[in-house]
């Protein structure tokens, strides 16, 4: 069976994966659960869906029985590595690890400046040697090349899953005289300074093209105060706050006409047939940045860290961009259309989910081994957690 368990209450990449994953397990008819809080996103997604009936919601479920829930047999997903997972050893189940953002996988052992990246080596050799090591792109491949100094020479990509729709973009009207953008990202720092840098380009657009651009968000206060001393010029910014993803695909469909965003955000515009340009993360101003088109990224990679103010590697001009749009309607026609077929080709959900299914059949590696490897796992750690919490408590 396949176990994914999860302590996320908000939307966001991962919370949506797995959505997706088990919508199409349950169409499948594939054996799963699913481990979570009655208060996530997830499972009120799923519920709205009637999707309920392979949920455990763990509540009230004292940790100490976690290894109930489930089997040795069992196969149990992770994106990161939560200190919950000491519970389940007892029955130990066979781990997967699905590197899903870049750095979590090789900062498992990371606690402030001490970075113990000799047990993540040893953490990382046992998950390929085992084949329960999975990368959602190149970029963690990447950074362990960076951190550990591994060469992955076989990597196993397991790309986000999305379900595909018909491409409906080519039925949208064609002569308009104003392009509708969307950015689409959670309020956080690395997610709000790239929202920061297209505000500021579309203004300088504003100037000579009708723009506007839609923002769909967890928080409306926290991106009104971190862009509010920008200058929009004749930009019409609209703050969407906490919509679900079929409000947010509503409001794509009718109204939108280029999507710019990162991550599961960006295939779901691209799904729909909407021309899509990658944006990358930063924890800081960008002051020079170009745009790519989501089908000119390289090893499946949706967005990534930069850590300057300035980045050379993409090449569009946001304005030559808006100006083909609006000069040449076979332009707008033809990215639909590379959009749509790249996340067809790439992360169509009946592609990816076949995939995992059958390369869980291969997968051998065991909890109980694997946390070996994992500080924050061990029972050490699980004390030195409560003492802290009790520490907190009495002040």
């Amino acid at each position: 069976m396949i176990i994914f368990y999860t302590k996320d209450l908000c939307v966001g990449g991962v919370p949506v994966l797995i959505k997706n994953l088990i919508e199409y397990f349950d169409r499948n008819k594939i054996d799963y659960r699913l481990l979570c809080f009655s208060k996530s996103y997830i499972y009120e997604s799923l519920k709205s869906s009637n999707k309920t009936k392979h949920i455990i919601l763990i509540d009230n479920i004292n940790k100490h029985d976690y290894h109930k829930l489930v089997g040795s047999e069992d196969h149990l997903i992770c994106t990161y590595f939560p200190s919950e997972l000491y519970y389940f050893i007892k029955s130990n189940p066979f781990i997967v690890f699905w590197n899903v953002f870049p750095t979590t996988l090789v900062d498992v052992n990371k606690f402030g400046k001490l970075n113990l990246k000799i047990l993540t080596t040893k953490l990382i050799s046992y998950f390929e040697l085992k084949k329960s090591l999975f990368f959602m792109d190149w970029e963690g491949i990447k950074e362990i090349s960076r951190s550990n100094k591994l060469l992955i020479n076989c990597p196993n990509y397991l790309t986000i899953p999305i379900q595909m729709n018909s491409n409906i973009f080519m039925e949208r009207r064609h002569c308009i005289e104003e392009i509708k953008i969307s950015y689409i990202g959670r309020s956080e720092e690395w997610k709000i300074f790239p929202l920061r840098k297209l505000i500021k380009d579309l203004s300088y657009v504003s100037l000579n093209y009708k723009v506007s651009l839609s923002v769909f968000t967890d928080n409306k206060i926290i991106i009104q105060n971190r862009i509010k001393d920008i200058d929009v010029q004749e930009l019409e910014v609209c703050i969407y706050e906490k919509m679900n993803e079929n409000e947010i695909t509503n409001i794509l469909n009718k109204e939108i006409d280029i999507n710019v965003s990162m991550g599961t955000s960006s295939i779901l515009g691209a799904s729909l047939g909407i021309p899509t340009l990658l944006i990358d993360a930063s924890n800081s101003e960008l002051e020079f940045y170009k745009y790519k088109w989501l089908y000119e990224t390289k090893g499946f990679s949706l967005g990534t860290l930069i850590n300057s103010n300035r980045f050379y590697e993409n090449k569009h001009n946001l304005d030559d961009v808006i100006k083909s749009f609006f000069h040449d309607p076979n332009f707008r026609v033809d990215q639909s259309m590379k959009c749509f077929d790249y996340v067809k080709r790439n992360h169509n959900i009946d592609v990816v989910a076949n995939l995992l299914v059958k390369s869980l059949k291969k997968s051998k590696a065991k909890l109980k081994r694997a946390s070996r490897f994992v500080v924050r796992i061990s029972l050490l750690f699980i004390i030195i957690k409560r003492l802290r919490s009790k520490l907190k408590m009495g002040k």
